[in-house]
């Protein structure tokens, strides 16, 4: 069973990973909803400072995740466990795949100096923060608890 995760002291390193990536929802949330404020209270200074961090905290937290699952698809062994593992990452990614591109273009877009922070822009926002909370809750809800009991 994927060896790769497996820790000292009882410990397993999969708790480790999951208890940080639960930890950085947290504060992707966290920024997605100081960035709404933000933007109804028309403090647009605010929400391009916000909307910097949640680029880098999520481009970090995106990047991570593909990483680990992509160690564990080349690790994965023969045993049930790990193939179910397996076709929830595959799951997972396919499903998020369109989201991720359209996430990356939002921060491309709104990451210009030029930036119109307008009723598309929230329009848009809010469409990514309800697509990213759906994946938060698909992660946390089957791939963390399969990893979890690794």
């Amino acid at each position: 069973m994927f060896g790769f995760f497996e820790g000292n002291k009882g410990i397993t390193q999969n708790s480790k990973k999951i208890k940080q990536w639960h930890n950085e929802h947290q504060v992707l949330v966290k920024y997605a909803v100081e960035i709404l404020n933000a933007y109804e209270y028309k403090d647009i200074n605010k929400v391009k400072k916000i909307l910097k961090k949640l680029n880098v905290e999520a481009t970090n937290h995106l990047m991570d995740e593909d990483n680990t699952f992509m160690d564990l698809m080349e690790k994965a062994t023969d045993e049930d466990n790990d193939q179910t593992v397996v076709r929830k990452i595959v799951e997972f990614r396919k499903s998020f795949r369109e989201t991720k591109m359209v996430l990356f273009q939002f921060f491309a877009k709104y990451s210009d100096s030029q930036a119109t922070f307008d009723d598309e822009f929230k329009t848009s926002f809010t469409a990514i923060v309800d697509a990213l909370g759906a994946r938060i809750g698909f992660e946390e809800d089957n791939l963390y608890m399969l990893l979890n009991n690794k």
